[in-house]
């Protein structure tokens, strides 16, 4: 009993032992393991630098054709083309709120790890949505049409939304 009772008590100061010196180890380094926030992120770039952009290209039928640039000051360009409620040059603005959802979806979603391309050759009747990315010092550009990632829907979705429900004023 008295020997069974010291193994286990030895090998619980081992276990505990070695996820101290785990967490030694990755704070002895210098530099903190954990990822800044999307919120850190937004916060720390110029203003005036692109932060994301959404084109969607044309179908032969009515599929709305537009570009939408987001800065990280949130200051929006769009130029809608055709099949969309604003045709022209126009230019809005987001709220902080916004450029932080945009951040958690690229992160929580690995944008910045998927393939650079989803396109369907053998098909020409659906539009191409190209996105591009400018965080966490990466550039990302990703072009797709059907068979895109559940992650990179969500973010096209949701970018698209935006440009759905931002207040725009006419440039050109």
């Amino acid at each position: 009993m008295r020997f069974t009772l010291i193994t286990l008590l030895a090998i619980s100061l081992s276990i505990i032992g070695c996820k101290n010196s785990e967490k030694s180890t990755e704070n002895n380094n210098g530099q903190s393991q954990t990822k800044p926030t999307a919120k850190d992120v937004i916060s720390e770039m110029d203003g005036e630098q692109l932060f994301v952009s959404i084109e969607k290209s044309g179908c032969f039928g009515t599929c709305p054709i537009f570009k939408m640039s987001i800065n990280y000051d949130g200051s929006v360009k769009y130029i809608g083309r055709k099949y969309v409620e604003y045709e022209g040059v126009f230019e809005g603005k987001v709220r902080k709120s916004t450029l932080e959802e945009i951040g958690n979806l690229i992160d929580s979603n690995k944008i910045m790890e998927m393939d650079s391309a989803y396109v369907e050759p053998k098909v020409t009747d659906l539009p191409t949505v190209t996105t591009v990315i400018n965080y966490r010092g990466e550039k990302k550009k990703i072009v797709g049409m059907i068979e895109m990632p559940e992650g990179l829907k969500v973010l096209n979705n949701y970018l698209t939304t935006v440009s759905e429900n931002i207040e725009l004023k006419r440039v050109k």
